[in-house]
């Protein structure tokens, strides 16, 4: 960690100290996630993109995915990110005002609660960084005599931020803004030249891989996702002002909400101008789409969170910041006390959340090792030899599968090559995770054997047709059913035309770019 000097007292430092334990602890200890675990799945296949975002956080994962499969190198990027953003938001401070304001502003952006304890793994991790940095030398490139490096590395950032998640788009609008409000000599058309020449590389890659591939991530994003109904209008718009409180903190409610004559939104700076505007104008136009009736998530804002707190690093006294962040470490140390409780009871606490809404799900996320030790134990003992193929019913099930027999079993297994056999979707599946239509070919496993996992009894027409011989058996696993179907003999080529072949015409629709980028959809076509 860094030096804190005088900004936090001994009490504090010790506070300091048993939180970030607790942070690693809760990295290496909590459930891996169906979302989690389809990121899992990305990186142990690699490739040039994915089909329901771009591919940056697969690009990453197939790093730490290299060293293990436990969970602690699962999230390392989350602790990496987290820490880079820190040590960079008191690095740039230091330029603008004391070592002090500068510590005590990263170390309350460090423990703020949100960032703090989102171990889970997502593209809004890679986003956050890339986006941090890109803004870091963006401004540094207005500051300095010849800065083509500056805004060349500045828009390679960014473009690593869009290849992350397409909320990069959002920081664009306030660049512009900066860019038309700087001086005539600063406003030079050769800053925006090198900017777009370090993003090309970037963009260039993500148009030829979704040309090549069915435009899957425009169609998912600019069309499937469009058609779902996120509620009323004032619902989610509700939501999105919910989520601001929530980020913000009651810490920091009294800062804005109570009258003062130094307006919040009046600027005293041309430093504390940049850090309001990257945060203020990416909220806005999640304001805006929420108005507009589209739902939004929590970690959707994380990227642009470190700049509210470097705004509040430039306009508040050593004094105040000090304060808050003893309250916030209080605060912080309080919800993580109601997590180690949720973590060590989980069927008492969360259980009991989710037990209506999903409880074979919940099982599943939570005792990962004892369904994939059924599932396995099952493979092993088949009559039919060796199981080439494991399906289940969904992609959430399909990847946390894949990620606990990774885990657990990788080595056990007597499977050929000493692999495990590949896990897919069985049946038209959902709007989501459709990676798997690419990496599972259903050709290669004509006349083999395969296992379906269901969360349910499927009717025999979905199944029993595709075999020579199959069979099906009930498990359980804490007083919660599943069913689990064995099936020899692979008729891949009805399958294939009977219910992939719909799917695909589905989910890959004609996108209207192919009308003048020459491009292919194999699946569909």
């Amino acid at each position: 960690m860094m030096k804190q000097g005088r900004s936090i007292s001994p009490t504090l430092t010790l506070l300091l100290l048993f939180l970030f334990s607790f942070r690693l602890f809760l990295q290496s200890t909590f459930p891996v996630i169906g979302d989690e675990a389809y990121y899992f799945y990305w990186g142990h296949h690699f490739a040039g993109g994915y089909y329901d975002l771009p591919p940056m956080i697969g690009w990453w994962e197939r790093l730490f995915t290299f060293f293990s499969d436990e969970s602690f190198w699962l999230r390392l990027p989350n602790l990496f990110v987290l820490l880079a953003v820190t040590f960079g938001m008191r690095e740039w401070l230091n330029t603008a005002t004391s070592r002090g304001k500068a510590t005590t502003t990263s170390l309350l952006y460090f423990f703020s609660p949100i960032p703090f304890l989102a171990v889970l793994i997502s593209h809004d991790v890679t986003l956050l960084f890339f986006t941090f940095f890109s803004a870091l030398l963006y401004y540094r490139g207005y500051e300095v005599k010849n800065p083509w490096k500056e805004f060349l590395i500045s828009g390679a950032l960014w473009g690593g931020a869009f290849l992350s998640k397409y909320f990069a788009l959002f920081v664009l609008p306030f660049y512009l803004i900066w860019f038309f409000t700087r001086k005539r000599e600063q406003r030079s058309l050769s800053n925006v030249f090198w900017f777009a020449l370090g993003a090309f590389p970037f963009v260039f890659q993500h148009i030829y891989w979704n040309a090549n591939h069915c435009w899957a991530n425009f169609v998912f994003n600019l069309i499937t996702r469009q058609q779902v109904d996120d509620g009323p209008i004032y619902k989610t718009f509700g939501m999105f002002l919910v989520y601001l409180l929530v980020l913000l903190t009651p810490i920091f409610w009294s800062i804005l909400f109570t009258p003062s004559k130094n307006k919040w939104f009046k600027s005293r700076s041309t430093l504390e101008f940049f850090f309001l505007g990257m945060w203020l104008v990416p909220i806005l136009i999640f304001g805006l789409t929420a108005l507009l009736g589209r739902g939004q998530g929590l970690h959707w804002y994380l990227s642009y969170v470190p700049f509210f707190f470097l705004w509040l690093g430039l306009r508040f006294p050593l004094e105040i910041l000090k304060r808050k962040l003893r309250q916030m470490m209080y605060f912080t140390y309080g919800l993580s006390m109601i997590v180690l409780v949720a973590l060590f009871f989980p069927d008492q606490t969360i259980g009991k959340l989710v037990s209506q809404r999903f409880p074979l799900e919940y099982e599943i996320t939570f005792h990962g090792k004892d369904w994939a030790d059924k599932i396995a134990a099952e493979l092993n003992t088949s009559m039919w030899g060796e199981t080439d193929l494991v399906v289940t019913d969904g992609y959430s099930q399909a990847s946390v599968l894949d990620y606990e027999l990774h885990r657990y079993f990788l080595k056990d297994f007597f499977w050929s090559k000493s692999s495990l056999p590949p896990v897919a979707v069985w049946g038209a599946g959902s709007r989501f995770g459709r990676v798997f239509d690419w990496t599972v070919d259903f050709k290669n496993f004509e006349g083999k054997n395969v296992a379906l996992v269901s969360r349910t009894l499927l009717p025999a027409s979905e199944w029993s047709q595709y075999f020579k011989e199959y069979r099906v058996s009930q498990k359980e696993l804490n007083g919660h059913k599943f069913w689990l179907f064995m099936g020899r003999g692979f008729h891949a080529k009805d399958y294939i035309a009977r219910v992939m072949k719909p799917t695909w015409e589905r989910h890959y629709p004609h996108f209207y770019l192919e009308k003048y980028i020459p491009s292919r959809c194999d699946l569909r076509d």
